[in-house]
């Protein structure tokens, strides 16, 4: 019989409005939800695997049935019992009234969670990473700093993300025991969606830093997160807001952010900034940052627009000095044989990278780049011993300095110093591993040693980082070349015609030459006359010696070094000329002396 005096909920709205589900449910979720930011941000300051994060959802997630099943079976009153069913049939909803109590369950989150913890302190006591979470282990020793996403609504700050990163390059490389990875290499990954294992294996680092910029009127918001590359948890993140004038102290902050989360100390540190903005003038900092972007995209069009930028940022102020360094640079790649930008000649193209980096070092005498571009600048002029100066004291202000460390290679091959060559040519590479130029000059420095073996192998590595890139492919064909492997030279000078011409049937037609004994010379004058701006001046004499024309290679090389600035350096007759017996000819050995070399 049931009791007259008792009556239960008939339906499930009915039951779950007696039960007040709905609060009981907003009440769990929002304790839920605290209690998962809590332990996300315990995870990031402390490095905790991500099961840690993952077992609590699942422990909440598994609690939600039965904080349901509780509050329903709890305000359903007292069970009934049928007399025509009898006392059995009520002892299993008595039994489950027992079960479902608030205290049991209270009772089971408490020791659910504490076992949970438990397993969170074995594992940061006697895991495989243990001490990693206070640092006493895992040592973080270097560091990638990635291109700041643009987060603006109209996508105007990818200029502004990009010189924020460069800047925090600039900045941490001044820290002692950590090797930052070079600007090239990091930004190769820009735009790319690439797991940060993936990054760390490519770039050698054991941490990566990220971020992004949103701009909005005069504000500016930079977030930054630290990201351990062995395991993927973030070290450190923080979000920065403030006026576009202070973007600097923003920036310094991250920085000196970075080097704490990472235990490591500032050389010298007594508390001054560690970001040198170099001016006070936002509008001449903006300007330097749109010439810094376009420099780096490398094309005619861009180093003239860099060229119009960094000047726009020198009017804005006259004493920025990286802004004249920037300039200097500008000028200096700008220069036929370079990047050729229409109109400007070898010695104009000298004497403004000249004039602009000598007023860098006026405002600022410690500046690598500067004394980088004025060693290159003496190799042109023959001015050797001035050149390695400039070179050997630009590595000592920044051994960082990864384009120094190259252009350094390049000068002490052209010497015949190899051996050196290979050394500096190597630190470049250690420095930017995914750089383009480096890993060109890597080969060409290899092969000029005689080291031909890895040479090669430097060349398929370059050639699987940028398959799609001429220069790499036009500089294999000479390799193979050369040495007489035709076969492989054509395959290069088909796929350098392919992307340097776009033009397909020309491509197969000099690869067929290039493997024809009989058409080989014809082809090679088409390739010289076709693409005199990548195949012309040094590299001629190789090509014209594999068109078994020695003589014409001869007198062009001393029409070439009867005068400086012709743009015949020693590193061009060291490393591009590859035929042993027009440099062992005594017309070779002329011209070498009149310039001034061994």
């Amino acid at each position: 019989m049931t009791d007259p005096n008792s009556t239960p909920p008939q339906t499930m709205l009915e039951r779950a409005r007696h039960a007040r589900l709905l609060r009981i449910l907003l009440v769990y979720l929002g304790a839920s939800f605290a209690v998962l930011e809590a332990i996300d941000l315990l995870g990031d300051k402390l490095g905790l695997p991500a099961w840690v994060f993952s077992g609590a959802v699942v422990l909440l997630l598994i609690g939600l049935p039965i904080i349901i099943a509780t509050s329903l079976i709890q305000a359903s009153g007292p069970v009934a019992v049928d007399s025509a069913v009898g006392v059995s049939s009520g002892q299993r909803p008595q039994a489950t009234r027992r079960l479902f109590t608030w205290r049991n369950a209270i009772t089971g989150g408490v020791v659910a969670f504490a076992l949970w913890g438990a397993a969170v302190a074995g594992w940061m006591l006697f895991g495989p990473d243990a001490g990693a979470a206070s640092g006493g282990e895992t040592e973080i020793s270097s560091l990638a700093v990635l291109p700041f996403a643009d987060m603006s609504p109209d996508g105007s700050a990818e200029y502004l993300g990009d010189g924020v990163a460069e800047t925090l390059i600039d900045a941490l490389t001044k820290v002692e025991g950590l090797r930052v990875a070079a600007r090239t290499s990091a930004f190769s990954f820009k735009g790319k969606n690439e797991d940060i294992r993936t990054i760390g294996e490519q770039l050698n680092v054991n941490a990566v830093l990220e971020g992004s910029v949103q701009t909005a009127g005069n504000r500016v918001r930079i977030t930054a997160q630290l990201i351990e590359v062995e395991d993927g948890f973030h070290l450190w993140s923080q979000v920065y807001e403030s006026e576009l004038e202070d973007v600097f102290a923003v920036q310094d902050e991250v920085a000196r952010s970075v080097v704490s989360a990472l235990e490591l100390t500032l050389a010298g540190d007594s508390g001054q900034t560690i970001v040198e903005s170099g001016t006070e003038s936002l509008e001449a900092y903006d300007y330097y940052l749109l010439g810094l972007h376009h420099w780096h995209n490398r094309t005619p069009n861009d180093i003239g627009k860099a060229i119009d930028y960094f000047e726009q940022a020198i009017e804005a102020d006259s004493q920025y000095a990286r802004a004249w360094s920037g300039l200097a640079s500008s000028h200096l790649l700008s220069i036929p044989g370079q990047y050729r930008v229409p109109g400007v000649t070898w010695a104009a193209g000298l004497i403004r990278s000249e004039r602009a980096a000598r007023r860098a070092l006026a405002q600022n005498e410690q500046l690598a780049e500067a004394h980088t571009v004025l060693g290159f600048i003496h190799s042109h002029r023959w001015e050797w011993e001035e050149a390695e100066r400039e070179y050997r004291r630009s590595i000592r202000l920044d051994p960082h300095y990864a384009t120094a460390h190259q252009w350094y290679a390049a000068y002490l091959a052209g010497m015949g110093r190899t051996p050196e060559a290979v050394a500096e040519i190597r630190r470049a590479h250690e420095l930017d591993p995914l750089s383009l130029i480096v890993n060109v000059w890597l080969a060409l420095v290899l092969e000029a040693a005689g080291e031909l073996t890895e040479a090669a192998a430097a060349y398929e590595r370059t050639l699987e980082l940028y398959p799609n890139h001429s220069r790499p492919h036009r500089d294999a064909f000479l390799f193979f070349a050369s040495r007489g492997d035709f076969e492989r030279a054509a395959i290069h000078i088909r796929r350098y015609v392919e992307i340097a011409e776009g033009d397909g049937v020309l491509a197969g037609r000099l690869a067929n030459g290039i493997r024809s004994p009989v058409e080989r010379s014809k082809t090679i004058f088409e390739i010289i006359d076709r693409m005199p701006g990548e195949f012309g001046d040094v590299r001629r004499l190789d090509l014209l010696t594999l068109a078994s024309k020695p003589e014409q290679a001869l007198t062009e090389l001393e029409a070439h070094t009867a005068v400086a600035d012709s743009g015949w350096i020693a590193e061009a007759l060291g490393v591009y000329v590859r035929n042993p017996e027009l440099r062992a000819d005594p017309r070779f050995q002329a011209a070498l002396r009149h310039m001034g070399l061994r």
